[in-house]
């Protein structure tokens, strides 16, 4: 698991080296980021450069903020694949499904949703900047560490 370290550590000591982020904020940064590791393991396995993924900064994570997804997205150019943001500037709901029906997909989510995850207060710039110091400082290493040691493991040789 590349976050137990982080677990230990106590909560002025993130403060001190970090800054302040919710445990809401970090849950969603290390999520996100597992799911971009094996995203990012199976596109260079199945020789994909391309990922389209439905991050909006209207939902008010850290991790849908401009800054933050241009560090995803230039971890993913890192290997080589692209990282695509079609809807990260859309508003509302009502938008977003008006834009399917008029394409004739019928806009119902089978996706999972988090019950964990809590929006932003609109001006937290705070837990932003702690989500990035964190990711740059202490995540971002061990991310590539994981993604190295896999990519190149033929697909039902090792279970990640």
């Amino acid at each position: 698991m590349f976050v137990k370290d982080f677990y230990n550590l106590k909560v002025d000591e993130i403060l001190k080296e970090y800054g302040k982020i919710s445990f809401s904020q970090f849950n969603c940064l290390t999520c996100r980021l597992s799911m971009y590791v094996a995203t990012i393991i199976l596109c260079k396995q199945l020789h994909i450069s391309f990922v389209a993924d439905g991050a909006r900064k209207s939902q008010l994570f850290a991790i849908e903020q401009n800054a933050m997804l241009n560090l995803f997205k230039d971890l993913f150019k890192e290997y080589k694949i692209d990282l695509l943001l079609p809807v990260k500037n859309l508003e509302d709901d009502f938008e977003e499904k008006n834009e399917f029906l008029i394409r004739g997909i019928i806009p119902k989510v089978s996706e999972s949703q988090c019950l964990i995850g809590m929006p932003l207060n609109i001006n937290d710039e705070e837990i932003l900047i702690a989500s990035i110091n964190i990711y740059k400082n202490f995540l971002y290493s061990r991310t590539n560490d994981l993604i190295k040691k896999y990519m190149n493991v033929k697909i039902g040789d090792e279970y990640l």
